[in-house]
């Protein structure tokens, strides 16, 4: 099943620069790296 298209959200900032923002659905997901991946400075945030 196909879910639908989410909108693109427009932004203007000065100086005519412009974005899109994608509405993305509430959720839980863990930040920080894997701590067996090589050259890992990162510690997973549980905030």
């Amino acid at each position: 099943m196909t879910q639908p298209a989410l909108p693109l959200i427009e932004e203007k900032l000065p100086g005519n620069i412009a974005f899109d923002m994608l509405l993305v659905e509430g959720g839980e997901y863990h930040m920080g790296g894997a701590e067996e991946e090589a050259g890992n400075d990162e510690s997973p945030y549980t905030g």
